[in-house]
C-alpha cells in the first residue's frame, strides 16, 4: 500500500493522545527525547523519555526503559537434528511500564517482553528489528512507533511469564488478569483480544495435512474475562467499533497443490457475516469500503475494494473476478496501490498517456474527480493531504511540496493549505504533522487547520 498511507496510519497511532475526558496530546521529540504538549502547543510533558508511545483510549502511554539484542537457545533444538540443537537465535528485548497523562508512572518499567527474530513478523514486521537499532544508539525518529501490542487499551496490557515465555495481560495494578498460555498477544480493541494458541513444533508427531493446517489455524479472540470467542483462523485482523472484522481460514493439501485461503467477516462470537472469499492474499478492515489484496505472481501485488456486499467493488463487467488493463482499452478492475476510502473518496495510482504514474481521488463509483498528485493521504477530519505533481507541472515554485485540500458541499475538492511543506501527516484532533527540510537542519511539528504552526523543532543533520 501507498508508503505515505502507512506514514498516516502510523501518525493517526502515534500522535494523538486522548483518554477518556478527552484530554488530548500530541507527541513531540527535542534533542532525541520524546514529551508531550496539547492541543495549543503548551508543553504538558517535558521532552524526558528515550521512547514513550501514544496515550491509549485509556489513557495511558507506554515508556520503553531499555532495549537489549540477545542471544537465546533456538527451539528447534527440540527436534533433535543434528547440527541444529546448539543453534541459538537473536532475541529483541524489550523492558517497558505505564505512564499517565500527569506523568505519573503508574505501571514500573519491570515488564519485560522477549522476541526472538524469527517470531517478529507476529509482532507486526521486520520493522522492529530497526527500530531497536534505533533505540539502542538513540536516533529514533519524531513519528517513530513501537509495537501497538504494547498499548494498554480496556483496562490490560501484554506481559511475557519469565519461566515459560508464554505470554498473557495483566491490569493497571500489574496483578494477572489473564493467564500467560499463549504465543502470541495482541493489544485488546473494543472488548477483545486476538492471540495465538498454536502448538510448540517440538509437540508435532506428524507432519501431515491436517497437522500443518491445524497449525496454520492457531488464532483465535478473547474477551477481557480471558473467554476464547473466536477459534481456529490464520489470520485476525483487529475488531471495527461496530464489533466486526475480517478473517482467514487456511488449508493444507499436498494433493490439491498447496495452500487454499478462505476470508470472511465475521462477528465477536464467530458467526460469519460475509464471505467466503477465496483467492485474496489479504484484506484490510475498513468502515466504508474494505481494501482487498491480489496477489498476481510474477505481475506483483494489486489493490482493489469490497462492496456493502461482500463483492468486488470493481467487478465492472460483472464475471465475478477482477482483471488489468494495460492499453486504456477497458476498465481497469485493479490498482498498483490505493489509499482507504474515507469521506467517500479513496486514492489510487495510476498513468497517464505518456506513461507518468500519479494519484487521484476517485469516488465511490471509482470515477476520477481530482486532479493529478505525486502522492496524497485519505481525508481526515475534512483535509486530505496531497503532494503537488512536479513531473507534470517543472515549473512550479512548489516543487514537491505538499498541502491539504478539502470538499466543498458540492463535492469540489480545492486547496485550503497551500503547498509548503516537504513531509506532512493527516489531521487527528485538530493537527497534523508537518516537516520542512534544510541544508543544516530540518523543521518539524505541527499545523492547526489554518494551516498555522502551533509547535516546532529543529533537528540536525
Amino acid at each position: 500500500m501507498n508508503k505515505s498511507y502507512l506514514s498516516f496510519l502510523l501518525v493517526a497511532l502515534t500522535l494523538l493522545s486522548c483518554n477518556n475526558n478527552d484530554f488530548c496530546l500530541y507527541r513531540i521529540q527535542v534533542n532525541g527525547l520524546f514529551g508531550f504538549i496539547d492541543s495549543i502547543g503548551d508543553v504538558k510533558i517535558d521532552p524526558q523519555y528515550k521512547y514513550v508511545g501514544e496515550f491509549s483510549k485509556d489513557g495511558y502511554a507506554c515508556v520503553i526503559s531499555r532495549i537489549s539484542i540477545e542471544e537465546e537457545k533456538s527451539p528447534f533444538s527440540k527436534l533433535g537434528i543434528p547440527g541444529v540443537s546448539e543453534n541459538t537465535d537473536s532475541c529483541i528485548c524489550i523492558k517497558y511500564g505505564y505512564i499517565n497523562p500527569q506523568n505519573e508512572l503508574v505501571v514500573d518499567t519491570v515488564n519485560q517482553l522477549r522476541i526472538p527474530f524469527y517470531s517478529i513478523y507476529d509482532w507486526g514486521s521486520s520493522d522492529l528489528i530497526e527500530f531497536a537499532h534505533k533505540y539502542i544508539v538513540n536516533n529514533l525518529d519524531f513519528r517513530e512507533n513501537a509495537i501497538d501490542a504494547l498499548s494498554l487499551n480496556d483496562g490490560l496490557f501484554v506481559f511475557q511469564d519469565k519461566d515459560s515465555k508464554l505470554f498473557g495481560y495483566k491490569d493497571i495494578k500489574g496483578d494477572i488478569k489473564i493467564e500467560a498460555k499463549y504465543k502470541l498477544c495482541r493489544m485488546f480493541n473494543n472488548g477483545v483480544a486476538v492471540v495465538k494458541y498454536t502448538k510448540d513444533l517440538g509437540k508435532i508427531d506428524k507432519i501431515s495435512d491436517s497437522s500443518i493446517t491445524e497449525s496454520l489455524n492457531s488464532k483465535g479472540v478473547i474477551d477481557v474475562n480471558g473467554n476464547m470467542v473466536v477459534t481456529d483462523y490464520a489470520i485476525i485482523n483487529d475488531y471495527n467499533t461496530e464489533g466486526l472484522t475480517w478473517a482467514l481460514s487456511a488449508s493444507f493439501s499436498l494433493e490439491d497443490n498447496g495452500f487454499k485461503r478462505d476470508w470472511v467477516q465475521i462477528d465477536k462470537k464467530g458467526d460469519i457475516k460475509k464471505g467466503p472469499i477465496s483467492n485474496i492474499a489479504h484484506i484490510y478492515n475498513n468502515k466504508e469500503y474494505p481494501i482487498i489484496v491480489i496477489n498476481t505472481g510474477f505481475m506483483g501485488v494489486y489493490y482493489s475494494f469490497l462492496d456493502e456486499n461482500g463483492d468486488y467493488l470493481t467487478d465492472f463487467n460483472g464475471d465475478k473476478g477482477l482483471s488489468l488493463s494495460f492499453d486504456g482499452s477497458e476498465r481497469t478492475e485493479l490498482f498498483k496501490d490505493v489509499t482507504r476510502f474515507s469521506n467517500g473518496l479513496a486514492g489510487t495510482i495510476g498513468y497517464n498517456s505518456e506513461g507518468e504514474s500519479a494519484w487521484i481521488f476517485r469516488d465511490r463509483n471509482l470515477d476520477p474527480i481530482s486532479e493529478p498528485y505525486d502522492s496524497l493521504l485519505p481525508f481526515s477530519e475534512g483535509l486530505a493531504a496531497v503532494k503537488q505533481l512536479t513531473h507534470l507541472d517543472k515549473f512550479s515554485s512548489h516543487m514537491g511540496k505538499w498541502g491539504f485540500i478539502s470538499m466543498d458541499a458540492d463535492s469540489t475538492l480545492s486547496l485550503s493549505i497551500p503547498y509548503s511543506f516537504s513531509e506532512c501527516g493527516s489531521f487527528t484532533g485538530g493537527l497534523a504533522y508537518f516537516m520542512n527540510t534544510g541544508a543544516t537542519f530540518d523543521i518539524e511539528g505541527y499545523i492547526n487547520k489554518q494551516g498555522k504552526i502551533i509547535w516546532q523543532t529543529k533537528r540536525k543533520k
